[in-house]
């Protein structure tokens, strides 16, 4: 398994991610700087650790398996878009999130 990673994984454009990463955070820090308050540097962290994480599991994940969800996912996810139409809650004059018991979310991100 590790032996694909060392063959097929693109070490390349994870060294750019993860710099881009790294870029967004300083930023933010920078930005926001209030020793008492680092909330949205934390956030930020917490969400970028599991983007990492889920890169990682997904990065063992075989391609014939991701090529043979490809479509099935495709489905699922345009399915999403059209149901936000008709039921989504309205934020700004755009009927594109979904709403419930405080969270939301948007189906195009």
């Amino acid at each position: 398994m590790f032996s694909y990673l060392k063959e097929y994984f693109n070490w390349k454009a994870l060294a750019v991610c993860l710099a881009l990463v790294a870029i967004g955070l300083l930023s933010i820090y920078s930005a926001t700087f209030d020793i008492n308050n680092a909330a949205n540097f934390r956030r930020q962290l917490s969400w970028a650790v599991i983007g990492f994480v889920a890169m990682v599991a997904v990065a063992f994940v075989p391609m014939k398996t991701i090529q043979r969800l490809a479509l099935p996912t495709y489905a699922v996810v345009f399915a999403i878009l059209i149901i936000v139409l008709a039921v989504g809650s309205v934020h700004k004059g755009s009927r594109s999130w979904f709403g419930a018991s405080g969270f939301g979310g948007q189906p195009s991100e």
